[in-house]
């Protein structure tokens, strides 16, 4: 399995609308300095778009990469949702789903019949940017429970489809930050644990995620 280096539109178009809103010009001077302003943020943006992770991910042991080292983690996540076909299922546990390129790929995946699920935090839902992901998802048909008891959700894991348990501090709301000033990109890994290496770890995710979803009292469906 190899990522590939690529333009994602859906990322460019999301980040592009996200650059126009950053600050509402003023008056004519401070309209040029906005306007410049968001030229060269655009400009880092798509060289940002355009790095990728590219590499082997060995399904005969586990394997671990860092944002910082590697760059590009979202790809292989993009990549794992992207291998599954119908009838087989990804289940996501996060606080904040926000990347576009991760987003797409879930919607992609719901598409082509796969059961996609997502338990995320009722917190986040409070920034616009996770408010506005999420209602995005479930209006593809994607299902949604966030938490109703009193702490936060803070579990990182993707569970796909009988073969991989992805865990770490990844953030699926990206460890790249984008800014006026450039891309300010996070310490943050995968770890990616194939289910040839320990069914055990696999079947315990699993387990745990159908133990929250099936909770009525401690996770509620997204309303």
């Amino acid at each position: 399995m190899r990522r590939r280096v690529k333009m994602d539109f859906f990322a460019f178009h999301t980040y592009f609308t996200i650059v126009l809103e950053w600050k509402a010009p003023r008056r004519c001077a401070m309209h040029r300095v906005y306007k410049s302003s968001s030229l060269i943020v655009l400009l880092l943006s798509l060289f940002a778009v355009f790095q990728s992770f590219a590499g082997p991910v060995p399904a005969d042991r586990m394997s671990v990469y860092f944002s910082r080292e590697h760059g590009g983690l979202e790809e292989i996540l993009v990549s794992l949702y992207g291998d599954v076909q119908k009838a087989g299922y990804v289940w996501v546990v996060t606080p904040s789903l926000t990347h576009p390129a991760i987003v797409k790929a879930l919607i992609d995946a719901k598409k082509r019949g796969v059961d996609v699920r997502l338990i995320g935090d009722r917190g986040m839902l409070e920034t616009k940017r996770d408010e506005i992901a999420m209602y995005n998802l479930k209006l593809q048909g994607i299902p949604i429970k966030v938490n109703s008891f009193p702490g936060a959700m803070r579990l990182e894991a993707s569970i796909v489809d009988d073969k991989w348990v992805v865990v770490g501090s990844y953030n699926y709301g990206s460890a790249e930050t984008r800014t006026p000033l450039g891309t300010r990109v996070d310490e943050e890994n995968l770890l990616l644990i194939p289910v040839s290496v320990d069914k055990r770890i696999l079947q315990q995710y699993k387990n745990a995620f159908e133990r929250m979803w099936n909770d009525q009292n401690s996770y509620q469906p997204l309303k």
